[in-house]
């Protein structure tokens, strides 16, 4: 490893930038080929505890290896005579090592009728690459024929999400998010949004396997009376959503 001539120590800086540039090389991934959409109704589901399961599946599985120029580093600081030097720079580099590492964002889509559209997107892809994937979902033809723009909202406070060239990075959408869809007329009054049928007809059959004992359930650990309760709401909105799907027609 190259050593600072003055200090006899090694060069901190190159070795810090390489480590960042490993490290931005693993989370530099595109997702937008291969991606797998989860939806769910608000009302049957565990949002929290199925967004908590999506981070932890969104953590890095590389494990940051104990490369030999570190140890060299570290073999190298302990003889450097700067206490000081010793201490920040080993806390500097081992803080950076530990940090957690994202590829991507596990982003929860909430319609206002609390259907949930849940997919994953690369640190890199943009608020247009949100879009478009909404877009996927919706009745184009009817946003056209009747004006209606699509209104996303995330964070804390409340931030609509504009900049259609920022990247849910620089938006902070990761390791999970939550943005809230409002589709609006042209006097921005909120309108049901027009859902594809073919979204909808996966979520049925989402609906159609729910299992009440399941962690991701609302139900979970609930009484028998509860339950039926719920089996009823479940069955009254299966059959609504099969109404609008006759309507399609």
């Amino acid at each position: 490893m190259a050593k600072n001539i003055i200090s006899g120590l090694p060069e901190w800086d190159k070795l810090l930038k390489k480590e960042k540039e490993r490290r931005a090389g693993i989370q530099l991934n595109s997702i937008s080929c291969l991606r797998e959409t989860k939806m769910f109704s608000l009302n049957f589901y565990n949002m929290s505890e199925i967004m908590n399961q999506l981070e932890k599946e969104n953590e890095a599985s590389e494990e940051v290896e104990t490369t030999d120029s570190y140890r060299q580093a570290m073999e190298i600081l302990k003889t450097s005579r700067d206490e000081d030097f010793k201490i920040k720079a080993t806390l500097e580099y081992e803080k950076l090592v530990k940090q957690k590492l994202y590829t991507h964002g596990s982003i929860q889509f909430k319609f206002s009728n609390n259907i949930v559209l849940i997919a994953n997107f690369a640190l890199q892809e943009k608020v247009s690459d949100l879009t478009a994937f909404l877009l996927s979902h919706l009745e184009c033809n009817v946003l056209e024929d009747k004006k209606l723009k699509i209104v996303m909202t995330a964070g804390y406070p409340p931030k609509k999400l504009t900049n259609m060239n920022s990247t849910v990075q620089e938006e902070r959408l990761f390791p999970s998010a939550l943005i809230y869809v409002i589709i609006e007329d042209e006097k921005s009054v909120p309108v049901d949004p027009p859902i594809k049928k073919e979204s909808i007809n996966e979520l049925l059959k989402v609906l159609d396997n729910y299992d009440m004992t399941n962690s991701n359930s609302i139900l979970n650990n609930s009484d028998s009376s509860q339950q039926e309760i719920v089996k009823k709401r479940l069955d009254a909105m299966k059959n609504k959503f099969k109404e609008n799907l006759e309507k399609k027609k």
